[in-house]
């Protein structure tokens, strides 16, 4: 039941700091992709996004985190075909946002365009 919950949850607290134009947290001395080293995907909790995007929920039991992670590519009615992900957003288990990385030229307007219409 609880993994039912946290997709839609995590889904919409990002939504809305997105939405209150939150910047994204400047550059980090380090690869940004390396702070998701020790995250997995939580099993069921991929979805497809209108407008070529995949979302999937990772977890990191050791940080107590969860991350929705943003690729681009499709689902077919088995499996889905991404590429290199373009932003993630982490938040702790209250849903407070503990880090943002998007990609250079990644619109999130499209990203939140997805989200609002799937």
């Amino acid at each position: 039941m609880q993994s039912r919950l946290i997709k839609p949850g995590l889904v919409a607290v990002i939504l809305l700091f997105l939405l209150a134009g939150l910047p994204a947290v400047p550059a980090q001395a380090g690869e940004p992709w390396e702070f998701l080293e020790d995250f997995a995907l939580v099993p069921g909790a991929v979805s497809r996004v209108e407008d070529g995007y995949v979302a999937a929920v990772f977890h990191s039991s050791e940080k107590g985190l969860f991350a929705l992670i943003i690729f681009p590519g499709v689902c077919g009615s088995q499996s889905c075909n991404v590429k290199d992900p373009v932003a993630y957003f982490v938040v702790d288990t209250k849903g407070l946002l503990v880090k943002l990385h998007v990609e250079p030229g990644t619109e999130l307007s499209l990203l939140i365009a997805g989200f609002q219409s799937a």
